[in-house]
């Protein structure tokens, strides 16, 4: 997903300045543009998320915040991608 759709990678990348310009978002806004939907971060949820007792969704967000590896110790279980 976060190949296929690049400005995704904005709202997990760690260094602002390769990602967005941080911020925010406000989701009492309609508008995309003004809402500050692409320049703030997901890492801080991400980071919670990853703390969670459920193994899946831990699983799902470390692989994101480490980069959707596909080896190593936080790739996710090839069970877990296929629906």
């Amino acid at each position: 997903l976060l190949q296929a759709h690049g400005k995704l990678a904005q709202l997990v990348e760690e260094d602002d300045a390769e990602g967005g310009a941080g911020g925010i978002y406000r989701c009492d806004i309609d508008d995309p543009d003004v809402s500050n939907a692409i320049g703030s971060s997901v890492r801080p949820e991400l980071k919670m998320l990853a703390r969670r007792r459920h193994r899946s969704v831990s699983q799902f967000a470390q692989n994101i915040l480490h980069s959707v590896p596909s080896s190593g110790s936080f790739k996710l279980n090839p069970q877990l991608t296929s629906m």
